[in-house]
Order: C-alpha cells, then sequence, then structure tokens
C-alpha cells in the first residue's frame, strides 16, 4: 500500500476519533471520549504536528478536556506539554491553559492556577496589578460609577458589541477562569 494511501487511512481514523469522542463529550460520556481520543493521539506520529497540525491541536484540546473531566489526571499531565509546545499561536493554546487551569484547582494546587491564569492573562495584554487592596477597588468602583452615572439601562444595551479581539479573549478568559479561582 502507497504512502499517500496510509497517510489517507491515518487521516480519516483520526477524524474518526475526534467525531466519536466530540459526540460522546456532547452526550457527557467523558470516560468513551477519553478513550475515543487517546486512540486518536496513538495514531499520531511526530510528524504530524507539521503535517495535520490542526488535527493534531484538535485532538490533544479535546483529549485533554475529557482527562479533566473523568480524572485522568497522570494522563493529563503526560500528555498537556505537547500542545503547549507545538502550538503556532497563543490562541491555539488558550482551551488548553484552560483545561489545565480546571487541572490544577481539581489537583489543590490553586496557587498554579491562579500563577497561570494571571500568566495568560499577561500574554492577552491584562495586566492585573498584585499590589491591589481595598482602596484601591473601592477606587475603581467608584470611577466607573461615575462613569455609568448618566446612563441609563437603554445606554449600556445600546452601546456596540466589543469587536476588539484580545478583550473579547481576555473578557471570556476571566469568565471562565474566575469560578475556578474563587477557591484561591
Amino acid at each position: 500500500m502507497s504512502t499517500i494511501l496510509l497517510t489517507e487511512r491515518f487521516i480519516f481514523q483520526y477524524f474518526q476519533c475526534i467525531a466519536a469522542g466530540n459526540k460522546a463529550i456532547s452526550s457527557s460520556a467523558f470516560h468513551s471520549a477519553a478513550n475515543y481520543l487517546r486512540t486518536g493521539i496513538s495514531l499520531l506520529s511526530d510528524e504530524s504536528w507539521v503535517t495535520e497540525y490542526d488535527l493534531s491541536i484538535q485532538l490533544y484540546d479535546t483529549a485533554l478536556e475529557a482527562f479533566v473531566a473523568t480524572g485522568q489526571f497522570e494522563t493529563f499531565e503526560a500528555m498537556v506539554k505537547k500542545p503547549l509546545t507545538h502550538a503556532r499561536c497563543f490562541d491555539d493554546k488558550l482551551n488548553i491553559y484552560h483545561n489545565l487551569v480546571r487541572y490544577l484547582t481539581v489537583a489543590g494546587r490553586s496557587e498554579e492556577a491562579l500563577a497561570t491564569s494571571l500568566s495568560v492573562l499577561d500574554a492577552l495584554g491584562e495586566r492585573i496589578p498584585m499590589d491591589s487592596n481595598v482602596q484601591n477597588f473601592l477606587e475603581e468602583a467608584s470611577f466607573v460609577k461615575e462613569l455609568l452615572r448618566n446612563s441609563s439601562t437603554k445606554d449600556l444595551l445600546d452601546l456596540p458589541f466589543m469587536d476588539d479581539h484580545k478583550k473579547v479573549v481576555s473578557n471570556n478568559w476571566n469568565v471562565s477562569s474566575s469560578c475556578s479561582l474563587y477557591v484561591t
């Protein structure tokens, strides 16, 4: 059998594993998803990060989510570094970092979860001051309140949607990670 046919067959198998894994996750069958996705990852070669990048990142991303959901922490730890190393851009790492924060929180490693979250926010251009205190918070809250003083609910609802990609991602990151970090 030619190399091209073998490659096409493996790619078809990868997609089958991703499709089965996604379907299992959408049905809350995380153990089945983890098994399908682990199989898909086992079919990947080292060159797949070059030849089949999108497939590789998607397999790892989805598998890591399933591993966290099923408590397969040793498997998660063994696999999380590879997509973080091979990701071509920061956006491709975001969900992996999200699952890493979830894992660290569940594993009782809250300080590492917080440090990871702060590092992601920093990479997104959102610096969180570490020397904040109640007085800083009250001053900022007062400033925002003053900005909104003459605004009606309708005024606020009529504001344009945020279209700065980094700001949208930062906001989504804050919302999704804040629950995990609340315990910190």
